[in-house]
């Protein structure tokens, strides 16, 4: 409550002309009370510091007797970190006085720490001051977040380049780091030696060529349990050209550009199409790169007849007939059937393409 009311002056202007034997100082029955309660209360004995959840519905509870004598009334003020000056009225339960913390009340729901005054009337007509501290501690609400990367849109990287730290970012506050635990996790499978706020992507197993869902989950002094972060998705592929999908670039005849090759056996451009693209098809167990393309090609002549066919993936046109024999030197028009990448689904990889054009024959 806002200091504002004519009790919490007319005391305190009574309080002013008691006898002035005080103790004034750190309120000593804090230590107990925070041990005392249950849950047991965080308290900071160097900085006279209390920890509460900025979702705290409680009470501070004064013993009902203090050096010896008992308390026969009270008052309470508090001053928050904005500068704003409150007052609790005086609260007896079970002729214990008490302070209400009230993370509802306006003028403490803001507030991230507060400075609270203790005012004690003894039986004598003593009058006895202390203070404390109170700081209210957040769950939070925990993400991943990494540099150079917008972590709303699909994350692709290339797998020499997974030396990417993952940051628990949001993860609330804690008296200290004793109350905090995480466990990072990826694909659902939790990464071993993961309790620290950040994480290598590199040093995970990760699933290559495909996509990895990353998340953790955190326990702290607020989160009365266990808090999942959101989820992230990373793709992390072998073999792109700076981490661009594999392609096939065709001669753009218009440009007058054309394929062309030589059978002639000197081993240079004896084939059609030629090395890299009529490299063995890659699988899983071995290193998959943009030369995974798989293709079959069929030669026409000019007149549409068909004059090869690739009998399995990835067999090239040599030069001959189907039965063996030399073609002629000339222009021979080439239907490919191609897969860039048979087992990378993303951004079409292991879709079925097709190219049509022109080859030059030269003997």
């Amino acid at each position: 409550m806002i200091l504002n009311n004519w009790k919490f002056i007319l005391v305190s202007f009574g309080l002013f002309f008691l006898n002035t034997n005080n103790i004034i100082g750190q309120c000593e029955w804090i230590e107990t009370f925070a041990e005392s309660n249950d849950p047991i209360i965080e308290y900071d004995d160097v900085n006279n510091v209390l920890f509460f959840c900025d979702d705290t519905v409680s009470t501070i509870i004064v013993p009902n007797s203090i050096q010896g004598q008992p308390l026969v009334d009270a008052i309470w003020s508090y001053t928050t970190d904005q500068g704003q000056e409150c007052q609790d009225w005086t609260g007896a339960e079970d002729g214990n006085y008490y302070f209400s913390v009230d993370f509802n009340d306006p003028c403490m729901q803001n507030a991230e720490s507060i400075i609270i005054n203790f005012n004690g009337v003894l039986e004598d007509q003593s009058n006895v001051s202390c203070s404390f501290n109170i700081e209210f501690q957040s769950p939070g609400e925990p993400v991943i977040s990494l540099d150079n990367y917008n972590t709303e849109e699909q994350i692709i990287i290339c797998e020499e380049n997974t030396d990417v730290t993952l940051f628990a970012d949001a993860i609330g506050t804690s008296p200290n780091s004793n109350y905090v635990s995480y466990q990072w996790y990826i694909n659902g499978e939790p990464i071993t030696d993961s309790d620290t706020p950040e994480i290598s992507i590199s040093n995970t197993n990760y699933d290559l060529n495909s996509s990895n869902t990353f998340y953790f989950t955190i326990e702290n002094y607020c989160s009365q349990g266990i808090i999942e972060s959101d989820w992230i998705t990373i793709s992390i592929y072998e073999g792109y050209d700076d981490c661009e999908p594999c392609s096939w670039e065709f001669p753009k005849e218009k440009n007058n550009e054309f394929y062309g090759f030589s059978p002639n056996g000197d081993e240079k451009n004896d084939h059609f199409p030629e090395i890299p693209n009529n490299q063995e098809n890659r699988t899983i167990e071995s290193p998959i790169t943009c030369e995974a393309t798989t293709y079959r090609v069929t030669i026409y002549n000019r007149i549409g007849r068909t004059i090869f066919e690739s009998s399995y993936d990835n067999h090239p046109w040599d030069g001959k007939t189907e039965n063996g024999k030399d073609c002629k030197e000339g222009t021979y028009f080439y239907k490919l059937e191609y897969i860039l990448n048979p087992t990378l689904e993303n951004d079409d990889q292991s879709d079925k393409k097709f190219s049509f054009g022109s080859v030059q024959l030269a003997n």
